[in-house]
This record gives C-alpha cells, structure tokens and sequence, in this order.
C-alpha cells in the first residue's frame, strides 16, 4: 500500500509525534520567554553591545566592524525605563530571531530527514542547556545563526538556483558585519557547496554559478553595508579596526586545546542524552556517507557538515558558553538522524514509534524543567535597583569607568575590562587610568567587577588573571571615595587633618562638598561642612584647627537613593549545575567565566 493510501492505524504515529514535539517546543520557548524577563541576569557583555548602539548615536563610535547591531537595534534607547529594561526588550526581539532560527533549522531538517525529525531537531537545540541561558541574550550570537541557517536553508533547499545562493550570500555578508565569527562556518559552506557539485542531482555548471552568485552577493552586501555603517563613525577608530582584526587572528590560535573545556564538560554532564544522540547521529551519517552512494551519501555529507562547527571549541579561544548559542542548532540536526531511522523501521508500527519518541524526548523535557526550577529565582531586579541608583545621584550623564559600560546612557571611561584585555594591559605594563581620568575627568566608579573593588587591598581583588595593574588601582584608590552601594565618586578623603597644611592633589575638575565636623582651612580659605567649593586640577592645601577627618565630595550635596539590594550584580556566564537535592542555599551556583 503507498505512503498516501496507508490506513489511519499505520500513518497517525508521525501525526501524533508532530503535534507532541509542536506542544514541547511551544512549552519550553514560553519558558525561556518568561524567564528572560526576570530570572536571567542581564549579562555585563549584553550591557556593552548596548552602549555601542548609544556610542553611536552620541557619535563617539569609531569601530566598525561588529558593531553593525548599532542600526537593527537604534530603537531600544527610545524603550521606556532604564538600560536594563532597553536589554529585556533587546531580548525579546531576539526571540524573533530564535524563532527564524527555529524554521530554518526545521526546513533543512525535513528536506534532509522528514518532518518528525525536523522538529525533533529544534526540539533538541531548544532544550539545550546552554540555549536555555543564552538563546536569546543580546549578542551577536543568536543573529549569527539565524544568519548561518538561513544561508544552509538557502543551499538545500534550492541547490543550483542562484536566487538561493544570493540570499546565502546575502545573509552572510549580515552575519559578517555583526561579527567575524561567521567565518567559523566556512568549512561546513564548503562541505556543502563540494557535496553538491560532486554528488548533487543538478548540472555542477548550475553549483558553480550558484556559489559565484552567493561570494558576489556576499561581498556586495558586506562592503557595501559596511561603508555606509562607517560614514557615522568617529575616524579615529580606523587604527581600532586594523588591531582588532590582528587581534582576532590570535583567537583562532589558542595557546592550549579545549580553552574552555569547563565549560563542556558542564554541559556534557547537563546534556547528556543530546550530545549522545549526536554522536549516534555522526557515526550513522559517516558510515552512510562511505558505504552509499547517489542521494543518500549527498544526505549524509550534507548532515556531517552541520556537526562541524563542534571542532571549532577544540582551538576557539572565546568558546565561552554564549558561544554555543551560533553552533548547536544546526549541530541539532544531527540527534535528528536517530529518530529518523526509528521512524523508518517502525512505518507500520506506530506504537513503537511514539514509545521511542518519548524516550528519545524525555531527557530533553527533563532539561526545560529543571532549569525553569533552578532559575525560578529573580536575577534582574537588583541590577535594575543599581542603574536606577546612579540615574539618581546624577540625572544627567556623566563620564564614569566600569566593567562594560552598564550605565550605556552615559560615556564610558577605559576599556572593556573582559579578561582577554586585562590580560593585554598587564602584558603591556603601561598605567592607562591616570591619562584617561585628565583627559576625561570621569565622576564616577561603578563597582560591577571585582577588579574595581577599591575598598579592599590590591590582592583581595579577584583572581590575578584578572586585576588591573597595581599602579592603576591606586590611582583609582586616591581619586575616588565611596557613596552609595556600588558607586564611588570622585573625592578626597584625609583622615586626623591638623593645624598643618597637607598637600593633596584634585586630578577631576567641578563642585565638591565639604565634609567635616568642623570648620576646615582649604587653599587659605576657611570652609564650613556642606560648603560647596569649586576645585581645579592640581595641587591644593587643607589644614583645620583640631584634629578632624575630612572629605571632600565631587557635586552638590549628590543624593543617596532609599534603594536597597543585595547580591551580585554579574553572575557566571555558565549554566546551572546545582543539583536541587545537595544544594539549597544556591540554586543559581552557576560556572564563573
């Protein structure tokens, strides 16, 4: 009997099937969704692709590549609220793009294998540990691949056409301006162009045209794009561009295998059933691939090169756990092939079919579940007290040093501070921070890293790997003075002041309070507490007339906001591996970068 006439007590296995997968894969992207909102703390990294998009509209953005996000996104500073309410709502609109990812994912996978398997693929990516905490962070990841699968969506679908291949190049000349880490795709591209010339069905002259039709639209797209994206920026980034590309280089080289191999381990440990499946999946694709011939040796070339992109966390120096969000929903492909010969062998048999669709599905429903436990919890709220904090004490922006640019509304100050440029200024052994506070008198230090912690001693501040230089510290330690919870402002502080002069130096120009129990003596003028005085760059005398502490205080009398919060600001970049049953206090232990 043929497919289209079989009876309905044979063909309503894949039915059902379908619709089970359709109602997992509606729960657990529901799921995430409600999670993004409160549970998932606000990365300092989506922070800083934030302030790119306010660097640029203030125009003081002089570095063009990866920074193209600035134009998709130019309407989150009009999101009412503060900046990590902007950041929620990026998230959102990034779960569009998780959706569009979703589809392509599915087409390939139901071109390739069917339609049972094309869900059960996006099944697997959405339950993914690590596409449960990333999915749909603000980064360039989860527009890198809806950008990749779309171009592989392009090339199965329409092998040969070049309408296809012009949308491939079109979607990768994009994917090339939000980050070079497109690249990283190139070998299963060239898999899959190779595959199809020589076992494809179509005129290789077809393949060729399609693939000089994809580079052409590929660079257009990118040059083009990427010279009007330069006509707003700042020139002085053109030598930022030419280092960052040499340091990008350095990325691919990385000084040891498997530089994050904790974090795969974590993950092999959460997802096990998913990495087993795509291991099955790899070898039953390679002992396809050599012992078949015709279209389906074409199938399994095509499905091998989805799980390539996994070799790229052997060497890829930034193969941090964001970094799985670009590689595994097309690497999910591969768990597909086990389901897709279950269904093959169990045509006539529909019971033995959704038995084993729900064994193959349980571990993965078992993930959504626990991770909505373990991040139940709410992990924004205390970042949102932070930001609304600083936009009190001062309403209008200005210039301050922090981690990543968390305050993205107002200019930052000095670099980055992730732990690959910290280790380039430690390397360099040049202080930078005195030049940068006389050059851009920054009021404010927030203390989102452990580096900035400026109440404690130099080594008490993080990991060596991850301090800035000494010299550096005590430059911020003699400028700044504590205020409100994270926040230092500029200032002075000189302890048991006497009735002799004591030299001190102001490096930050502007209105300081005066903060005594006494009268004080300041540049030969007396000062009461609460005075406001106007301080100028350089040296400067203070004395009192009795023993006394004084503080001398950037602004007029800045307000000390009624908000209260405890915790961290920045959790681990990692997922969660607290086990519910051994570990009560910390349901949200997750693994540091």
């Amino acid at each position: 009997m043929s497919e289209a006439r079989r009876p309905w007590r044979t063909k309503w296995g894949p039915w059902f099937g379908s619709a089970l997968l359709l109602c997992f894969i509606v729960h657990a992207l529901w799921a995430k969704f409600r999670l993004n909102h409160v549970a998932l703390n606000l990365n300092w990294d989506e922070f800083n692709y934030l302030s790119k998009i306010y660097q640029f509209q203030r125009g003081e953005l002089g570095w063009a590549l990866q920074t193209f996000h600035v134009h998709l996104f130019a309407w989150l500073p009009s999101v009412e609220g503060n900046e990590a309410q902007q950041l929620i709502a990026a998230r959102d609109g990034l779960m569009l793009t998780r959706l569009l990812t979703c589809g392509f994912v599915f087409a390939i996978g139901r071109a390739l294998l069917g339609t049972l398997a094309g869900l059960f693929a996006v099944a697997a990516s959405v339950s993914f540990s690590l596409l449960m905490r990333h999915g749909e962070t603000f980064r360039a990841d989860p527009m890198l691949a809806c950008c990749f699968t779309l171009a592989a969506a392009a090339l199965i679908l329409r092998p040969g056409h070049r309408g296809a291949g012009m949308m491939a190049g079109a979607a990768l000349g994009l994917g090339a301006l939000l980050s070079i880490k497109i690249a990283l795709f190139a070998p299963t591209l060239a898999l899959l162009w190779l595959a199809h010339f020589y076992l494809g069905e179509q005129p290789r002259r077809r393949t060729v045209e399609q693939l000089v039709a994809a580079a052409a639209t590929a660079t257009l797209v990118f040059g083009s794009l990427l010279l009007w994206h330069s006509t707003g920026l700042d020139d002085s980034g053109a030598d930022t561009n030419r280092r960052f590309l040499g340091r990008a280089a350095g990325l691919m080289d990385a000084e040891q295998l498997f530089p994050h191999g904790k974090t795969l381990l974590s993950t092999l440990r959460w997802d096990l059933a998913f990495w087993v499946l795509c291991a099955l999946g790899v070898m039953l694709c390679f002992a396809d691939a050599v012992y078949l011939e015709g279209r389906a040796r074409l199938r399994a070339l095509q499905l091998l090169s989805f799980a390539l992109p996994l070799s790229t966390i052997v060497f890829y120096r930034n193969s941090y756990a964001y970094y799985y969000v670009t590689i595994i929903p097309a690497a999910a492909l591969t768990t597909a092939v086990v389901l897709a010969r279950l269904e093959a062998r169990a045509a006539r048999r529909p019971l033995l079919l959704i038995s084993g669709l729900l064994l193959l599905l349980w571990p993965l429903h078992h993930n959504v579940l626990r991770f909505s436990e373990f991040n139940g919890g709410d992990r924004i709220t205390l970042q949102k007290r932070v930001i609304d904090g600083v936009h009190e004490i001062f309403p209008e922006p200005v210039p301050y040093i922090d981690r990543c640019g968390m305050i993205a509304s107002f200019p930052k100050v000095g670099p980055l501070m992730s732990s690959l440029m910290l280790e380039r200024v430690r390397d360099a052994g040049q202080p930078i921070f005195e030049q940068l506070i006389t050059r851009h008198q920054p009021k404010m230090v927030l203390v989102n890293i452990a580096s900035l912690s400026l109440h404690r001693p130099y080594k008490q501040t993080g990991p060596k790997s991850h301090r800035l230089l000494q010299a550096d510290f005590a430059t911020l330690q003699k400028n700044y003075i504590h205020h409100w919870g994270p926040v230092w402002v500029a200032g002075k502080f000189m302890r048991q002041l006497g009735g002799k002069d004591r030299n001190f130096q102001v490096a930050i120009a502007g209105p300081y309070t005066v903060e005594a129990e006494t009268d004080v003596w300041i540049d030969g003028r007396l000062r009461k507490p609460g005075e406001v005085l106007n301080l100028e760059p350089g040296s400067h005398r203070a004395r009192a007339d009795e023993a006394v502490d004084l503080r001398l205080r950037y602004g007029e009398h800045l307000t000390r906001p009624d908000i209260k919060g405890k915790g961290q600001i920045f959790e681990g970049l990692g997922f969660i591996e607290s086990d519910p049953k051994t570990d009560t206090k910390d349901k949200a232990g997750a693994a540091a970068r």
